[in-house]
């Protein structure tokens, strides 16, 4: 059974292992023990090392590609969380989450968690990048980021492309709305951006 894998595991697996090499031995014996389709004993080996480096998030990323390549949504989804917990600064565990959550159809807590994760990484790349297929929530997910942005006072602009729209299927549009927008929110910027434009009124035109 799982226990029983597990509490071998916890009794072996740190038998004559020098301090220095238990990282490198546990993930490769995890990864020879997923190898030999032993995906039980593999999950054991990465579980015990988490519990010795619970702030490795490659060891993180690690337990989350078993549970998603062997596991389940729900398994998936708690070792995501935890790991959040123990790494909040791994903006690539926050991002798999938001996407684990997205593709399960839970666009709401997909939403939650980039929240979440701009909340406890203030100084990091303010860029996501998300694709997928028409109508999998990709526009909802943004728009109402975007809504919980300007809510919290933390939205500079945004613009949301559209084929339906002349207006917003336009390259042009962007940086000049973005421009706008950004003048309204920051003064400063503004009042520069109005100085540009009368020194040179062609600036603005793409």
């Amino acid at each position: 059974s799982l226990r029983t894998c597990e509490a071998i595991v916890k009794a072996t697996v740190a038998m004559e292992v020098e301090e220095e090499d238990r990282l490198s031995t546990w993930v490769g014996d995890a990864e020879s023990a997923e190898a030999r389709g032993k995906i039980g004993t593999a999950r054991a080996i990465l579980a015990y090392a988490l519990r010795v480096f619970p702030d490795k998030r490659d060891l993180w990323h690690r337990a989350a590609d078993l549970e998603k390549t062997h596991g389940t949504r729900e398994g998936l989804d708690k070792i995501l969380e935890q790991a959040v917990h123990h790494c909040p600064q791994a903006e690539v565990l926050w991002l798999m989450w938001a996407k684990e959550k997205w593709l399960g159809g839970d666009v709401a807590s997909a939403r939650g968690v980039l929240e979440n994760a701009f909340v406890a990484n203030p100084e990091s790349e303010k860029i996501y990048w998300m694709n997928g297929m028409a109508g999998t929530g990709k526009t909802t997910i943004a728009y109402s980021f975007c809504e919980w942005l300007n809510i919290t006072e933390r939205l500079g602009g945004s613009f949301f492309c559209s084929g339906i729209s002349s207006t917003c299927r336009s390259p042009n549009q962007i940086i000049p709305t973005l421009a706008y927008q950004l003048a309204r929110f920051l003064p400063t910027f503004g009042s520069r951006l109005c100085m540009i434009l009368n020194e040179d009124p062609d600036a603005g035109k793409l």
